[in-house]
């Protein structure tokens, strides 16, 4: 190691000497590390940003908590997630990876260290974000069209929901079936069984915000329940259809 550190200051010195090296300004320097910090900003709030923007979509239309019920429901939530903002902040984490290297700190790691790292840093705050209003008032606005800029993400991503999930209040419930509001005040009468996937012990109460999966009647006036979730306190509001989707031929698929 020391000859080669000795090799080098040669190799520079020799450079200097031969006039092949010139001298940059101070400013120089300093500019290129203030356009790296600020780029690297950019990249990790735009990373945050969308990470955060797909956790809420999931959460809003309740597809967040479809993998609880089995393959089927893994299906759903595979299929509901937007894809296209998940590449995106990911495209951000690599542009924002090569940044971090021309710091000699980065440099001098193993380029998996240095990434890993970027990858937890990102998704820790996408985590602190998703558990704030922020995405939830920004969603509000573009369905008001008072976000011009932002407001097509939202619209394509923060204000749909799969045609076979369905969020709202419990206001009535029998033995086997129930009937639920949703947020265009719209009624929904829910059969379940004992094949449905429920929370141990669970049993439906008038006035609770529940997440249905299941399919049925075509106008999702009758719904049968292959799942059912209770929506817990501080979740974001259930957004209005204004794009439905939803997977290829679940509309009248069979219940396990």
């Amino acid at each position: 190691m020391t000859d080669k550190i000795t090799q080098l200051k040669k190799n520079v010195l020799e450079a200097i000497r031969s006039k092949n090296v010139s001298m940059r300004p101070k400013w120089h320097f300093l500019l290129r590390a203030m356009l790296l910090v600020t780029g690297i900003i950019i990249t990790f709030l735009s990373a945050v940003f969308l990470i955060s923007l797909a956790v809420f979509a999931l959460r809003s239309n309740g597809v967040w908590f479809a993998p609880m019920f089995g393959p089927r429901g893994v299906g759903l939530f595979l299929f509901a997630v937007p894809w296209i903002v998940v590449i995106a902040s990911f495209v951000f984490i690599g542009v924002m990876e090569l940044l971090v290297t021309h710091f000699a700190f980065a440099y001098r790691r193993p380029l998996l260290y240095s990434l890993l790292l970027i990858v937890a840093v990102v998704l820790l705050g996408s985590a602190a974000v998703a558990r704030t209003s922020f995405h939830g008032k920004l969603s509000e606005r573009a369905r008001t069209d008072r976000l011009p800029l932002a407001g097509p993400l939202y619209e394509r991503f923060g204000n749909q929901r799969p045609k076979s999930v369905f969020k709202g209040v419990i206001v009535s419930a029998t033995k086997n079936e129930m009937i639920l509001k949703d947020s265009t005040d719209d009624e929904h009468v829910i059969i379940w069984t004992t094949k449905t996937h429920v929370a141990p012990e669970w049993l439906p109460e008038v006035g609770e915000q529940v997440v249905v999966f299941g399919e049925g009647a075509p106008d999702g006036s009758t719904i049968n329940a292959f799942g059912i979730h209770p929506i817990p306190e501080g979740a974001p509001p259930f957004p209005r259809p204004r794009g439905s989707f939803s997977p290829p031929n679940a509309r009248h698929a069979p219940l396990p």
